[in-house]
């Protein structure tokens, strides 16, 4: 009995340490992938690029991270354009809309909403409204601009369940105020205006909750319902 309860012991060690070996080595190789792609970001010859990057980093979980890195068209690592892109359009429009390099990093370089299939949206978005930018001088104008555009042929709807990307809302024109205050974050952030989405559970005289957009507009945030 001695001795079974000796290789006993001994087999749950060996596995205990198996287990453990099995962690730290993907520990490992998780931070070493990471480590080589910054790496490869700190090529860039942008350092607000490189900034960005670290953002992303420390308030996106590391396996969506690598998920979003790992994705390329070609020799193209897309969340490196679309962080590229991103940055361009800032310092572009950043003396006509004055936003901090802090509220861009929360506000405008995030490449998902929600938790939906990451596709090249910003773009996209970008070059189909930046005409806007040209005609309205506020954020309040701009956005009430591309919503106008955004509801021709957009149907209200509740049955819409899924989280939808950019290129969904497009093709379904389909949803409820969760998904038309997400649809509009799209164009929005592309332009490099900070835009996110607010909410309340339940209002003080109707038993219902509602979502709506806020924007940063010179230093303040402004609520659009």
């Amino acid at each position: 009995m001695k001795y079974t309860r000796f290789i006993w012991g001994g087999i749950c060690l060996l596995l205990l340490g198996g287990t453990l070996v099995f962690i730290l080595n993907s520990d490992y190789h998780e931070e070493a992938d990471l480590i080589r792609i910054r790496k490869r970001i700190c090529l860039h010859e942008d350092s607000l690029v490189i900034q960005g990057f670290d953002f992303l980093m420390q308030n996106i979980s590391v396996s969506k991270m690598e998920g979003l890195l790992n994705k390329k068209e070609g020799d193209v690592y897309l969340l490196e354009k679309d962080m590229a892109h991103a940055v361009d359009v800032y310092t572009k429009n950043n003396l006509k809309w004055k936003v901090p390099f802090d509220v861009f990093c929360e506000y405008v370089l995030p490449p998902l909403v929600y938790d939906e299939e990451y596709i090249c949206w910003r773009k996209v978005c970008y070059d189909k409204y930046a005409y806007i930018v040209e005609r309205n001088k506020s954020t309040v104008e701009v956005c009430s601009a591309i919503n106008a555009d955004l509801m021709k042929g957009f149907v209200f709807s509740d049955s819409v369940k899924q989280i939808q990307n950019w290129s969904q809302f497009q093709k379904n024109k389909k949803g409820n105020c969760i998904q038309m205050s997400q649809m509009i974050l799209y164009p929005l952030r592309a332009l490099g205006i900070p835009a996110t989405i607010d909410y309340v559970i339940v209002w003080g005289n109707v038993n219902e909750d509602h979502t709506w957009n806020a924007l940063y507009e010179d230093g303040i945030k402004v609520d659009i319902c």
